[in-house]
């Protein structure tokens, strides 16, 4: 099973594949306002989820 550290590796590798994939450039150039774009990344192990704000 996963480690709390682990989790939180697989919260910041998902929030860089975010910035990596260019989603919120995305959403910019469809006119979405900045302020309504929120980043964050969800981890699952079992019952247990860690939820990771972006910046």
């Amino acid at each position: 099973m996963a480690t709390d550290e682990t989790m939180d590796a697989a919260a910041a590798d998902a929030l860089g594949q975010l910035d990596a994939r260019g989603y919120e450039a995305q959403l910019l150039e469809a006119g979405v306002p900045d302020d309504m774009i929120h980043k964050a990344a969800g981890v699952f192990r079992g019952r247990e989820v860690l939820v990771v704000p972006g910046a």
